[in-house]
């Protein structure tokens, strides 16, 4: 069993220096778009540790979304459907 603040955790540990500015630029592009449903700003995080913050923050500052989703089934190497 996995608790939210387990799952955010794992989600986070995923992100790395070789995926942080793909994940940050569609996160930016979704702000741009009025796509974005999240209480952080993408223009103001410039680090991997930063980000990693904002998704383990508990609450609604951080939504799972289908990059959220992709980077927990990376973390816990199985499929979600």
């Amino acid at each position: 069993m996995y608790s939210c603040s387990d799952i955010r955790k794992i989600a986070a540990e995923q992100v790395n220096e070789s995926n942080f500015d793909m994940i940050l630029e569609n996160y930016k592009i979704m702000n741009i778009e009025g796509e974005f449903d999240g209480y952080w700003d993408p223009e103001n995080t410039s680090s991997v540790d930063e980000l990693r913050s904002e998704i383990k923050q508990v609450g609604d500052n951080f939504w799972g979304d289908h990059i959220i989703i992709q980077l927990l089934q990376e973390g816990l190497k199985k499929n979600i459907v």
